[in-house]
C-alpha cells in the first residue's frame, strides 16, 4: 500500500518462524525486496487508476467503478497521512472498514478488487498473517489473466504462507509463477522458492533453485545472498 508498509513487514513481534542461517543472512535483503515490491504496486494502482479513468474505458465509465476508485484513493491518502505520523496498526485501524465496505459493495469492478488486495497488504503490515492469506488468495483469482497484478497477488500469497511457517504451501505458490526473464518477479520468486525449500530441509532443490536463479538472471540482487549460503555458487558466470 506504501513504502514504509513493506519495510515494517519484517520488523517487529512477528517474523519468519524457524529461521535457519540463510533467512538470518537474507533478512536485510528481504526488506529491500518488500519496500521495492510494494513501490510497483503503488506505480501500477495510480497508472491503472489514472490511465484508464481518463480513456474513459467501458467498465470505469460506470458510476459505480467511477466511484469505487474515489473511495479507494481517499483511504489510500488517509493511510499514508496516519502512518507517516503514527503507525501501520493506527493507520490500518484507520481504513480498514471503509476498506471491506469498498471490496464488498464492488467486489467485480476494478476499484473494488484493489481495494481487497491494499486491505491485504495492511492485514500483512500489522501481523494478520491468517487473514492476509484469505484475501490474497481471493485477489489472486480477482486478478486472474492480469499479468502484473496477478504475480503481485501470488508473490504476496507466498509471502503471507510463509510467514505463518506453512513453506510447502508456499513453495507450491512460488513454482508455479513463471521464472523467464520476461516476467516482472521471475528473480524474485526463485529467490522466495529456494527459501522455502531450505525451510523444510530440502537442500537439494533449494540447490537447484539457487543455480536456475543465477543462470536466469547472472545479474540479479539475491545471487550475493545466494553465494553466502553456497559459497562459489555459479561464480563461473560473474
Amino acid at each position: 500500500m506504501e513504502d514504509r508498509m513493506a519495510a515494517n513487514r519484517y520488523k517487529g513481534k512477528k517474523s519468519l518462524k524457524q529461521p535457519d542461517e540463510f533467512i538470518t543472512l537474507s533478512s536485510r535483503v528481504l526488506k529491500q525486496i518488500l519496500l521495492h515490491r510494494n513501490k510497483v504496486i503503488s506505480v501500477l494502482g495510480v497508472i491503472v487508476a489514472v490511465g484508464l479513468i481518463v480513456s474513459g474505458a467501458d467498465y470505469l465509465s460506470k458510476k459505480a467503478n467511477a466511484e469505487a476508485f474515489l473511495m479507494l484513493s481517499k483511504d489510500v491518502t488517509q493511510y499514508e497521512s496516519i502512518q507517516k505520523e503514527s503507525t501501520s496498526l493506527k493507520a490500518y485501524d484507520a481504513v480498514k472498514k471503509n476498506l471491506e465496505e469498498i471490496s464488498g459493495r464492488y467486489e467485480n469492478k476494478m476499484g473494488g478488487k484493489l481495494a481487497n488486495f491494499f486491505l491485504a497488504d495492511g492485514c500483512f503490515a500489522v501481523g494478520e498473517f491468517d487473514r492476509a492469506e484469505a484475501l490474497y488468495r481471493k485477489a489472486v483469482k480477482d486478478f486472474d489473466g492480469n499479468v502484473p497484478f496477478e504475480s503481485l497477488a501470488k508473490i504476496s500469497l507466498g509471502y503471507s504462507l510463509e510467514q505463518q511457517g506453512k513453506h510447502e504451501e508456499a513453495a507450491a505458490v512460488f513454482s508455479e509463477m513463471p521464472s523467464d526473464t520476461g516476467n516482472l518477479m521471475g528473480d524474485e520468486s526463485l529467490f522466495a522458492l529456494s527459501r522455502q525449500y531450505g525451510s523444510i530441509g530440502n537442500t537439494d532443490k533449494q540447490l537447484e533453485t539457487a543455480k536456475k536463479l543465477i543462470e536466469i538472471y547472472p545479474q540479479s540482487m539475491y545471487i550475493n545472498v545466494l553465494r553466502e549460503k553456497f559459497p562459489g555458487l555459479g561464480r563461473q558466470e560473474s
